[in-house]
């Protein structure tokens, strides 16, 4: 398994912490998001959901890393924005 893959396991946890990479392939926004859960109250709007996966990524969990990774490599601009928003260089 490479870092960019994203599993069914990943997946799990994190939509138990109430996010989780989704395919929306056809939006405006590329084919691959990192969104927030909808059926949970956890975050707010999906801007919240890409801050605590950056914070938990700088903060060396694997799972986190995982997803940003893979958003970069299926998703750059996507990556992007979610780089900009948390203010990172």
């Amino acid at each position: 398994m490479t870092i960019t893959e994203w599993t069914n396991e990943d997946s799990t946890l994190a939509s138990a912490e109430g996010w989780d990479v989704f395919d929306s392939e056809g939006s405006a926004n590329g084919p691959w998001q990192i969104q927030k859960r909808d059926e949970t109250s956890t975050f707010n709007q999906d801007t919240d959901a890409w801050r605590y996966v950056w914070q938990r990524a700088e903060r060396g969990s694997l799972l986190h890393q995982r997803a940003l990774e893979y958003i970069k490599e299926h998703n750059p601009p996507e990556y992007d924005a979610i780089r900009q928003w948390v203010g990172a260089s």
